[in-house]
């Protein structure tokens, strides 16, 4: 049984979606060294002008449970929010994706509440 994929993408007004896909992933490998990741599986999901974060190593069954949703989008905001604390590079953090959604993260209305809109896919 092939679990799949766990994904979130950051729109230009700093909106999370989530998406769980199938494993499909090709790399290009230059000189023995990976030089870029390309996730096949997400490609239709995700715009030019958005930003695409794989969570690493996280895998679940399809279709995902209703009560395992809340925690999926959890797990999938740590991520983000743990990327972009590791980053140095002003021209990433400065983008716009990720600037919207900080400025979302520090609302303090419906803060740790799942709405239905989230969930976009499961």
């Amino acid at each position: 049984m092939v679990k799949s994929s766990v994904a979130g993408i950051l729109d230009t007004y700093g909106g999370l979606r989530v998406i769980v896909d199938s494993p499909q992933t090709y790399y290009h490998v230059v000189g023995g060294k990976v030089i870029i990741q390309k996730h096949k599986a997400f490609d239709g999901h995700v715009r030019h002008d958005e930003m695409l974060f794989v969570v690493p190593g996280f895998k679940v069954q399809e279709p995902v449970p209703w009560d395992d949703i809340p925690w999926m989008i959890r797990r999938v905001e740590h991520h983000i929010k743990w990327w972009i604390e590791t980053r140095n590079d002003p021209d990433i953090i400065n983008s716009e994706p990720i600037k919207m959604y900080q400025l979302r993260c520090k609302r303090t209305y419906n803060n740790n509440t799942v709405n239905l809109y989230d969930i976009v896919e499961t």
